[in-house]
């Protein structure tokens, strides 16, 4: 797949996280359900040591991928062990066929939309790896890479909870599309602008993130960016609904259908030009989007127009934001005024949807947590 034949090995013995992933994944998914996240933060925090400990000695001693195989293994064995031994449910040694039959169904289903989302999420970098220098391909990854984490500080902290919070009204669609429009909401006050803002100042940021010899890689970090938050809130939320209410063919058949105009769509740019890739790519999320909307509104009667409806405080202060941000650049595009220039922006963003009663509450809300979130740090001191 990759031109790496030699590499064979090593894909193997990698492939051993998977076995030991099944461990963790019962266990996380029990904390998920019952919205218990201390012991997966207090997990992570624990794994956060095995690069110190294991991958970068290794990679000063091997200097070589063995290093990154072994920190992950350690990694999946350190995390499944403290999930279990911290977990009221524990594995044993029986099986059922009754209950493998029950999720054999839910399960086919949903490994065929993670196998269909793999191909979908990484058909460009095979195509670039062929058709393309490594120069090329590591700027088109690293970019790519880049946006999410970002826009990932964010969604993050909400995408693990959307799963077992729209099982929880599962039985009501009245509950669950107000469920889904109140979490877009949340997510798209700050997703929104963050998406626009990466778009906007792209230059900037791949100079913080990246330094200057990665100019090429600005423009694919701005419109990657920008249609990442998009998708996020529009396609990714969805589809977590779908499994939500015990129906995961839908997210297999929207994938499908995605896949059948992405690969043809790919294959055809990268024949033009790599700048025609990155930008096929980008904005082929515009039919995802379209997809899961569509089936949102066949399943549970979710129309676009309520959606859309939902976020126009957030539209207005986006364009808001496009307008004053290119005002500014127009008076200087040195560093420190597009520095500048984002706090007006972002000053600007939310008093506008500080007009509006729903954003207001949200954000008096959040305020008022972060306080209380502070409170003992503040007695401690």
């Amino acid at each position: 797949l990759v031109g790496s034949p030699e590499l064979g090995n090593a894909i193997a013995i990698a492939c051993s996280i998977i076995p030991i992933t099944a461990f963790s994944s019962i266990q996380a998914g029990f904390y998920k359900r019952d919205l218990n996240f201390k012991p997966l933060f207090k997990a992570r925090m624990i794994v956060m040591f095995i690069p110190f400990c294991i991958t970068i000695p290794l990679a000063l001693c091997l200097r070589n991928y063995w290093a990154l195989i072994a920190g992950s293994i350690a990694h999946k064995i350190v995390y499944a062990f403290v999930l279990t031994i911290n977990s009221k449910w524990k594995p044993s040694l029986r099986f059922s066929f009754l209950k493998t039959k029950e999720m054999t169904s839910f399960w086919l289903w949903t490994s065929a939309g993670r196998i269909i989302t793999y191909m979908t999420n990484y058909i460009d970098l095979f195509l670039i790896s062929s058709k393309f220098d490594q120069h090329l391909l590591g700027i088109y990854r690293t970019s790519m890479q880049t946006s999410t984490h970002i826009i990932a500080l964010i969604s993050s902290i909400v995408v693990p909870v959307l799963l077992p919070t729209y099982s929880k009204t599962q039985n009501d669609f009245k509950k669950l599309r107000n469920t889904i429009l109140n979490v877009q909401k949340h997510l798209g006050i700050l997703l929104l602008p963050i998406g626009l803002g990466i778009f906007l100042y792209s230059d900037l940021i791949t100079n913080i993130l990246l330094g200057g010899q990665w100019h090429e890689a600005a423009p694919i970090i701005g419109i990657w960016g920008l249609m990442h938050a998009f998708t996020l809130l529009l396609s990714r939320n969805y589809t977590n609904a779908f499994i939500a209410i015990g129906k995961p063919k839908i997210p297999v058949i929207v994938q499908a259908i995605y896949a059948a105009i992405l690969i043809p769509a790919i294959i055809l740019s990268a024949d033009i030009s790599f700048n025609c890739v990155y930008i096929t790519r980008s904005f082929m999320r515009i039919w995802h989007i379209a997809l899961n909307m569509l089936f949102i509104f066949i399943t549970i009667r979710l129309s676009i127009f309520k959606t859309l409806r939902n976020l126009i405080p957030e539209f207005i202060g986006c364009l808001v934001f496009f307008i004053i941000s290119t005002l500014l650049s127009l008076i200087s595009e040195s560093p420190y005024w597009q520095l500048i220039s984002i706090i007006i922006c972002a000053i600007t963003y939310f008093s506008i949807i500080f007009l509006f009663k729903k954003e207001k509450i949200i954000i008096y809300q959040a305020i008022k947590h972060i306080k209380n979130l502070l409170k003992p740090l503040s007695v401690s001191k």
